[in-house]
């Protein structure tokens, strides 16, 4: 599939400029940019040309690491340091979606939110829940925003609702890296222990082994 769109088109090639073609073609095959053109070849003279003149076009912005089941509490607290903010608001929060009711409520406005942003591809973290992440995923590819999704793992340091019996985390991220990994999609899982406090020595060494597809015994 070939997309062409004519405007300014800015970016950065290196850190330190930018660069800025006046009313050029870009040319997109397969998701992939073909080249910038003053004038647009005779070979795609027979394809739609959607036309930004004297606007700018840019490439999309990329977030390395974002929650997308705290979107709901964006600005809250602020004033708090991380482990009450955690325990106050995130947690809390968090927990809501074991309900995947809750999670198709509340992710597709995430990931609106997402696009009126500019961001087209984002590193995310999801929650525990198995089919709630799953939910996030497929919302992503629904609307063709490159993301890496992870299924938070968590096994001590945290509420009840979230706390994750080790073998039965690992089950579950096994499960969807299994299911989406060979999928041929802009959307991957990843794996996603939450971080230090939250996880056991134990299951970060578990986690570890996904990466060079050894089975969890």
């Amino acid at each position: 599939m070939v997309n062409i769109l004519k405007g300014n088109i800015v970016f950065t090639e290196t850190p330190k400029e930018f660069k800025v073609f006046e009313n050029n073609y870009i040319v997109i095959e397969d998701g992939k940019t073909k080249g910038i053109f003053d004038e647009l070849p005779s070979e795609y003279s027979n394809i739609n040309v959607i036309d930004y003149t004297d606007k700018i076009i840019i490439p999309g912005m990329n977030d390395l690491h974002c929650h997308a089941p705290q979107f709901r509490n964006l600005g809250m607290a602020m004033d708090k340091e991380l482990l009450p903010w955690l325990n106050s608001y995130t947690f809390p929060e968090e927990s809501k979606y074991e309900s995947i009711d809750y999670a198709k409520n509340m992710y597709p406005k995430f990931v609106k939110e997402m696009w009126r942003a500019g961001t087209t591809r984002a590193s995310v973290f999801a929650t525990v829940h198995k089919d709630s992440t799953r939910e996030l995923m497929n919302l992503f590819e629904k609307a063709g925003l490159g993301a890496y999704v992870g299924k938070v793992n968590m096994n001590m340091n945290c509420p009840d609702p979230l706390l994750e019996d080790t073998f039965k985390s690992l089950g579950d991220t096994e499960e969807i890296l299994k299911e989406y990994s060979k999928k041929d999609s802009i959307v991957k899982p990843i794996i996603t222990p939450r971080f230090v406090p939250s996880c056991t020595s134990d299951l970060l060494k578990r986690s570890w082994r996904f990466m060079y597809k050894i089975q969890c015994p």
